[in-house]
């Protein structure tokens, strides 16, 4: 089966020692946020630590711990309160570690131990009923769990996807119905570590080689997000062969091999590679948020404009953000001092009301 898009192919690995990003002082971004911000997202007397927000800015998803309570809430951004979603059943140990929210439903990967990234559960909350339904739990082999990365699900029209070890050691590619309650696997095997990525109506995912060392090369798999079925992979995702992080939009999508950020749109020449992160930086767990794609490097994240090409790192240290429509969330560090619940500054942002960053030529990203 083929894609009916206007598929390209993307730029070959070679041509990346061509990439001459444009960045620009983060003075140009950071008071925008400042200005359009709602109003920060606090709850007196509560740690807030979001994950996730609606497209439309209107919801940040986040765990919240009281005095009497700990778990995953719903904050509207109006600052009209919150809505407890669910409460965990070990404050001391569970933690959220991913979600994503498409809508209706809410997803997240749920912690039980943070000295075993192998004890996890996958969890629904739809936002019409208000129930939480269990979508998954950690596989298990002789009472014991199974050594794995974390694990990221993704949600699009219902369907949940992420990757998960297997019982025998091995990983699986998981697509799950909210409305059917049904999963499956659509693949198994040497199947990669980055996350799922749902660019709808299709869901991609990497198959590494079959030899080599632990980062070796692989392709790019995609499928049908509601049946399942396999599909052709276009040739700008075919080209693929390093996949770290990937994120998608309704019109563009972006991945990172971990040292550049490629951004491609239906219907351009190639693929483009827009940033290369300085030596020791990486580029991982790319998010986008209308023209913006975002991510997180060494020590906090970064912005890049892909109408003017322009990059900025946020000036915040060992900061973070989430994205998604044209949310932009951004999570401030108030203090340097190592503890289990450190105090953070939440940010809001519709980036639809920005102007393209402004351009400069240089090599060297600012982050003063």
């Amino acid at each position: 089966m083929r894609l009916p898009h206007p598929w390209t192919r993307a730029l070959n690995a070679r041509d990346t020692r061509k990439v001459q990003p444009r960045t620009i002082d983060v003075s140009a971004l950071w008071p925008k946020i400042r200005v359009l911000n709602r109003g920060l997202v606090e709850i007196p007397g509560a740690w807030v630590n979001p994950f996730t927000v609606s497209g439309d800015g209107r919801l940040v998803f986040a765990t919240i711990h009281t005095d009497d309570w700990a778990g995953v809430a719903a904050i509207p951004t109006d600052g009209s309160g919150y809505t407890r979603i669910f409460q965990f059943a070990n404050p001391d140990l569970d933690q959220v570690t991913g979600g994503s929210f498409d809508g209706r439903w809410l997803v997240w990967s749920e912690s039980h131990d943070p000295a075993d990234r192998g004890d996890w559960s996958i969890r629904a909350w739809d936002a019409e009923s208000g129930q939480v339904q269990t979508v998954a739990e950690a596989p298990r082999k002789d009472g014991r769990t199974i050594p794995g990365p974390f694990v990221f699900p993704t949600v699009d029209h219902g369907m949940v996807a992420w990757a998960q070890t297997s019982p025998e050691g091995g990983r699986e590619i998981h697509l799950y119905s909210l409305a059917d309650r049904r999963d499956r696997i659509l693949a198994a095997g040497d199947v990669g570590r980055s996350p799922v990525t749902f660019w709808w109506p299709y869901i991609i995912w990497q198959v590494r080689d079959q030899s080599g060392p632990e980062d070796r090369a692989g392709r790019v798999m995609t499928a049908d997000a509601t049946t399942g079925e396999p599909v052709e992979p276009p040739p700008a995702l075919a080209a693929i062969r390093h996949l770290g992080f990937m994120a998608a939009s309704e019109s563009v999508l972006a991945w990172t091999d971990g040292g550049i950020l490629w951004v491609w749109r239906p219907g351009e020449a190639a693929a483009r590679a827009v940033f290369r992160a300085p030596d020791g930086d990486y580029i991982q767990f790319l998010s986008i948020a209308g023209d913006l794609t975002t991510w997180d490097g060494v020590t906090g994240p970064w912005v890049a404009d892909l109408r003017s090409g322009s990059v900025a790192k946020l000036p915040q240290l060992y900061g973070g953000r989430h994205a998604r429509g044209t949310a932009l969330l951004v999570v401030e560090p108030t203090s340097q001092v190592r503890s289990r619940h450190p105090p953070l500054r939440i940010r809001f942002a519709d980036v639809g009301q920005f102007e393209p960053l402004p351009t400069c030529a240089s090599s060297t990203p600012e982050t003063d």
